[in-house]
């Protein structure tokens, strides 16, 4: 800051007890020598600047993935630099997770926070599987086993309508819809070593519930009014506990509502894409 460089970090590190304001004013007067008066005047015209002036006296540490963001760079700003070096400012990504990918977007949350910008939750849970043990060979838990059998070679058999029919909304079992998710299910089927892996994370996934309340990036909770597989309640009671989530049902959706109501999903999630962009 002496020499007039300024640099921000890939992952933002504020003073999370502080508020935004105070970031910036630490930044003024040590980094960049300025005077009380001085500082103060710059540090409100860097906050106008960068969008953040409505978060001025809002603590850091209660910021979005995207705020913090801008946070690093108003930061760096603060100390008036003649070089000014920017490591992914922009950086973090949009997040969806559906089913079993839902569990693992709630495991990349956890160990990652700062890279996530925004989360979509699609008919899940943060719920553990309780009581189903794992996949082993030769072996399926009583849920799985309504719908696959193993066969002598362990190939996994299903019974395909009674998947599909246990996964679409019933007006869709027929349509386009079933004939989508009849074709999935042949590619995944042709893969039972993968399957039966797939079979033992969501069996021995781990309890997400207590790990909810420190998701801070703007999250929107989706399920199908009518799932089968992951129980609406269950997504109700992620929104309950994701500070800000936003929950939302498909009507006429079970459990896979990007192929049962594409439009109205895409819309959700084209609204949530605009979260945290001061829009």
């Amino acid at each position: 800051c002496k020499a007039g460089i300024a640099r921000s970090y890939q992952i933002p590190h504020p003073f999370e007890g502080m508020t935004v304001f105070e970031n910036l004013l630490v930044g003024a007067r040590f980094g960049g020598s300025q005077g009380e008066s001085q500082s103060y005047d710059h540090c409100v015209a860097v906050l106008d600047q960068t969008g953040l002036l409505p978060k001025a006296n809002v603590r850091a540490g209660s910021l979005t993935l995207l705020e913090r963001k801008r946070l690093e760079l108003a930061r760096a700003l603060s100390t008036r630099p003649r070089v000014l070096l920017l490591d992914e400012i922009a950086g973090g990504f949009s997040l969806v997770g559906q089913s079993m990918g839902g569990f693992v977007a709630q495991e990349m949350v956890r160990r990652a926070p700062d890279r996530i910008e925004r989360l979509a939750l699609v008919c899940t849970s943060a719920r553990p599987n309780e009581g189903t043990a794992a996949v082993n060979k030769g072996t399926l838990s009583s849920a799985i086993s309504q719908f696959f059998t193993l066969d002598d070679e362990q190939n996994f058999v299903a019974t395909r309508k009674e998947v599909i029919a246990a996964t679409l909304y019933a007006d869709a079992v027929d349509r386009e819809p079933g004939r989508i998710l009849e074709t999935m299910l042949t590619r995944v089927l042709s893969r039972p070593g993968v399957f039966h892996r797939q079979l033992n994370a969501i069996a021995t996934r781990p309890d997400g519930r207590p790990h909810l309340a420190a998701i801070r990036c703007p999250t929107v909770v989706i399920t199908g009014r009518d799932d089968k597989w992951m129980a609406p309640d269950l997504a109700v009671e992620m929104a309950q506990n994701i500070p800000g989530a936003a929950m939302v049902f498909i009507e006429q959706a079970a459990h896979a509502p990007a192929i049962e109501q594409p439009q109205a999903t895409t819309a959700v999630l084209r609204y949530w894409l605009q979260q945290g962009r001061g829009t």
